[in-house]
């Protein structure tokens, strides 16, 4: 009978000669055994460059003048204005002039007053001129042919305003009217010292807005500062002729008014030519790929066990926006874009056996790399 020892050695040699033939069998038997493929696996079908896709060539397609003007004292806007008037009245009737004026609310914030200013060209002064803003009276008098300026305390002035001219009757010279002819009728708003531009941007011109570009002339020691919608673009003492840019990814428009605002430390700076020039992206690059799809690959494709995919890559994004994808005329659903890979999902439906064409097109500017397009193990 033989030890515990020479025992123990005899089972560890049985256990590692069936180890053994198990390793050799599953050799000789695992190039028989099908495999699916690691999930998440990706096999390109086929891979080429794309380049720029989007808005790409930059234009100027506006210039607005917004004149010149001296920073860091009063400023005026002119909101409403008229160059012919005519009021008059008799004991049968009145014939009066009524106004809506809107005040603006970036306006009201830096308000001083509202200014009024006419000149009476002709008039019989039989009645008084009467002028009502908001029905307080503000001017009440025969007046005389001259130049009249009306001044409204803020207090007075809300964002929608009404203003009524008209004069008084005649009095005992029943027969007749009282006319007044009145010239170069302007409603102001007296603001400052900070001076504000209103600039419009029409919905189509913020879809492809690249840039602004404010020129100028400045004289001046203090330092002058400018902001678009409240953000800096130009923050310095001017030296002549100079220029404050501003990019879409830079600054916060919206359609409709938008503001840009000079103000300065240390004193007035005279500005000389002033103008704003709007920059759009114009010239839309669609890129086109065509790729064949082999009869072996569709069925892989058409397997629950497989999907197709496109796998893209965004070097740069000039301006931001959205990225569509056209396989066959089919839309994929495409998620935000990204610098770096970007990968986009197709079916079996969308796709077919053969060529397939597949398009790149976009609302924004990108710059697109490699792309793969190939089926993914599920």
């Amino acid at each position: 009978m033989g030890s515990k020892k020479e025992k123990g050695v005899e089972d560890f040699l049985y256990v590692l000669v069936a180890a053994i033939v198990i390793m050799v069998v599953f050799a000789l038997i695992s190039p028989l055994v099908p495999t699916g493929g690691v999930p998440g696996e990706f096999t390109a079908i086929e891979e080429f460059e794309m380049g720029s896709v989007g808005f790409i060539e930059e234009v100027p397609a506006k210039s607005i003048t917004l004149g010149s003007f001296t920073v860091g004292m009063a400023q005026s806007q002119v909101l409403r204005s008229f160059d012919r008037m005519e009021v008059q009245a008799s004991m049968f009737g009145q014939q009066g002039q009524k106004y809506t004026i809107t005040v603006p609310e970036w306006y009201r914030e830096l308000m001083d007053k509202v200014r009024i200013d006419f000149r009476v060209d002709s008039t019989n002064m039989y009645g008084d001129l009467i002028i009502k803003w908001n029905g307080k009276t503000v001017y009440q008098d025969k007046a005389h042919p001259r130049t009249y300026h009306i001044e409204v305390d803020r207090s007075y002035v809300e964002n929608t305003n009404s203003l009524d001219v008209y004069c008084a009757g005649p009095g005992v010279m029943f027969w007749a009217s009282t006319v007044y002819r009145l010239k170069d009728f302007k409603v102001n708003v007296e603001y400052g010292p900070i001076k504000l531009v209103p600039f419009e941007i029409f919905q189509n011109e913020l879809q492809t807005f690249q840039r602004g570009e404010v020129s100028f002339y400045a004289v001046g020691d203090a330092r002058l500062n400018i902001k678009v919608n409240g953000v800096d673009i130009y923050d310095q003492v001017p030296i002549g002729a100079d220029t404050a840019e501003f990019q879409f990814t830079d600054v916060p428009l919206k359609m409709g008014d938008n503001i840009i605002s000079f103000s300065t430390a240390g004193g007035p700076v005279q500005m000389f030519d002033t103008k704003l020039k709007v920059y759009l992206l114009t010239n839309e690059i669609t890129r086109q790929r065509v790729f064949n799809v082999t009869d072996e690959q569709y069925t892989s494709l058409q397997q629950v066990t497989g999907k197709g995919r496109v796998e893209y890559v965004i070097n740069n994004i000039a301006r931001e926006g959205s990225m569509k994808i056209k396989l066959n005329g089919n839309d994929l659903a495409v998620p935000v874009p990204v610098v770096g890979t970007n990968i986009v999902y197709f079916s079996s439906d969308q796709a077919q056996e053969g060529l397939n064409t597949i398009d790149f097109s976009a609302t924004g500017s990108f710059e697109v790399s490699t792309v793969k397009v190939g089926i993914e193990k599920v």
